[in-house]
């Protein structure tokens, strides 16, 4: 996806560089690389095309990233307690 193509998706979602990386689940850096020349991931870039044919609804992406961000904050809190369990085991 080159740098006007992502710039075209904005547009037609009305989303800015920010809103579009908060949704997204990335850094509003990363959102405005990509609007720079940064390249995109092919993962990525190939996702954002999905959504701009219309063929991935962009408000289910946006479920289900939060989705994956919940899990992932969760998982982190079970090693974090884990790792201050061993500690606590060896003190």
């Amino acid at each position: 996806m080159t740098t006007d193509q992502y710039r075209s998706l904005l547009a037609k979602l009305k989303l800015s560089q920010a809103a579009f990386a908060e949704a997204f689940g990335i850094g509003k850096r990363t959102s405005q690389g990509y609007a720079n020349g940064l390249p995109i991931p092919i993962p990525t870039a190939v996702l954002l095309y999905f959504i701009d044919a219309g063929t991935v609804d962009f408000d289910e992406v946006k479920r289900l990233v939060i989705e994956l961000i919940k899990e992932a904050a969760k998982a982190r809190k079970k090693r974090e307690a884990k790792k201050k369990a061993r500690a606590l085991e060896k003190s």
